[in-house]
């Protein structure tokens, strides 16, 4: 009877990792270099059938640093807002299909990257405007942009060749 009871112990604890291993495989979960970083419900949101991420939140998972408002424009609409860290600052306005990026300050850092050596140069006052296949959108007084943009706003890689895990690379 104990070998019975302990062969339906140890299928029952078999059934229970492999219920655990299903539901963890259908969690969303986001990467940046490897380290999986918290995300909330509301860092995407479908609009019209696409994907968005919520602006604020994903800049502040890659050390950004939120403005409400428009760059150089001393107010606080809550149609635009802007990113800033230490190498850029990012604007955005909702309904554009563009936004805008600044050299903040003069730097050169050197890197290794997966062997390689890089170099990131950055000019003070050097404008660059990116255009988007959708426009930035409003929704509940926070500002989204399309997730496809990503890349390009934050500079960034991605993986998304796993279901339900999205890995960034800086």
């Amino acid at each position: 009877i104990s070998i019975v009871l302990c062969a339906l112990l140890i299928v029952a604890l078999f059934c229970c990792i492999l219920a655990i291993q299903y539901k963890d495989a259908q969690t969303l979960k986001m990467f940046i270099d490897g380290t999986q970083v918290p995300i909330s419900s509301s860092i995407f949101k479908q609009i019209d059938d696409k994907t968005y991420v919520n602006i604020r939140e994903m800049g502040e998972a890659f050390g950004y640093h939120y403005n409400q408002g428009e760059y150089n424009n001393f107010n606080e609409n809550e149609d635009s807002c802007y990113l800033t860290n230490e190498y850029e600052i990012i604007a955005y306005t909702a309904e554009q299909d563009t936004f805008t990026k600044y050299g903040e300050s003069l730097v050169t850092e050197e890197a290794t990257i997966a062997e390689i050596p890089v170099t990131v140069k950055s000019t003070p006052g050097q404008a660059q405007k990116y255009s988007l296949e959708s426009n930035i959108k409003l929704v509940d007084g926070i500002i989204y942009a399309p997730f496809e943009a990503v890349p390009d706003m934050f500079n960034v890689q991605l993986n998304l060749s796993q279901e339900n895990r999205i890995k960034m690379y800086t």
